[in-house]
């Protein structure tokens, strides 16, 4: 089973691959902004660590359909 590291490098990975070429409101650096302020509120909000791992790999997934 892959650890939350490998499966978020993975995601990473789809995620440049699949956005390539987009322009830049929805390129792969646009999922990394999203990522990015949804860690922010997270820890903002007092989640606990282990919540926010939660929050990366999902904001990645959620980022695909946009």
């Amino acid at each position: 089973m892959a650890s939350i590291v490998t499966t978020v490098k993975n995601a990473e990975k789809l995620v440049e691959r699949t956005m390539k070429g987009n322009d830049a409101s929805h390129d792969a650096a646009h999922v990394w902004r999203v990522r990015d302020l949804a860690l922010s509120l997270a820890q903002e909000e007092g989640l606990s660590s282990d919540s926010m791992e939660i929050v990366k790999p999902f904001k990645l997934n959620l980022s695909l359909y946009f």
